[in-house]
């Protein structure tokens, strides 16, 4: 079986063979024609491309990315664009491997910024050697915060009390960025052993309901007893559970 990537070497057979031949400008026409739009014409993947031939990463074109900008999605592949500013150095190699990992890395960002049902797609622009890179991305809907609690162990005072302008990162209806649920428990943790609770600690616990698209948060606060009569140490425990 031919290898997509082969069909310029069978064309130019092709018109080779016929080049002599009364109707061979016509064939050749037709062959020309057909190897200019060859690139913009057939997608690629990685499956077709030759693994004992050496290709160049020409762009990446990403698509489909609204809730965050280009240079955040971009920076997380290990896949990098030479910079426009520097056309007088070699384009960078392109790597299968590498373009695979980053598709999965795109996902997990996504994920990690509440958008669990976002999916990555791409196809391959191949010109002789160099390679462009077509990332598509459909974010689907984010997983907001539903609800969000503090619970604060025996009857030690609130958050508020503590601090009137305390405020966690999340709040309802917010999408589920899990950097800010982790943010929250760190706050909560640097409010309370700044106020005396030196060995406080901070359970959080979230159930990830994909289907409804909610996301339900809660914080357990253990403050102990202030002044540092408490032994052991201050820090925070996490929990995810994640629903249909």
């Amino acid at each position: 079986m031919w290898c997509v990537c082969e069909i310029p070497f069978l064309l130019r057979a092709i018109a080779g063979k016929w080049r002599r031949s009364s109707c061979g400008p016509i064939v050749v026409a037709i062959v020309s024609i057909i190897l200019t739009a060859y690139t913009r014409a057939f997608g690629f993947t990685i499956a077709d491309l030759d693994p004992s031939h050496h290709y160049k990463l020409e762009k990446i074109d990403l698509s489909g990315a609204h809730a965050f900008s280009r240079d955040a999605v971009v920076s997380v592949m290990t896949a990098k664009e030479r910079p426009w500013y520097q056309v007088w150095k070699p384009l960078p190699d392109f790597d299968a491997q590498t373009l695979t990992d980053d598709l999965a890395h795109i996902e997990r960002f996504y994920k990690a910024h509440g958008y669990y049902n976002a999916h990555i797609n791409y196809d391959l622009t191949l010109n002789k050697d160099k390679v462009t890179a077509h990332i598509n991305v459909s974010e689907g809907k984010p997983i907001r915060v539903a609800t969000i609690d503090t619970k604060v162990a025996n009857r030690s005072r609130p958050p508020q009390e503590l601090d009137r302008s305390f405020k966690l990162p999340l709040k309802k209806g917010d999408a589920f960025d899990q950097d800010a649920y982790q943010a929250g428990a760190q706050d909560l943790l640097n409010l309370y052993t700044t106020h005396s609770y030196a060995h406080a600690k901070i359970h959080r616990h979230a159930v990830v309901e994909v289907g409804s698209l909610q996301a339900r948060i809660q914080y357990d606060v253990e403050p102990g007893n202030r002044s540092g009569r408490k032994s052991g140490r201050s820090g925070c425990r996490a929990d995810y559970d994640f629903g249909p």
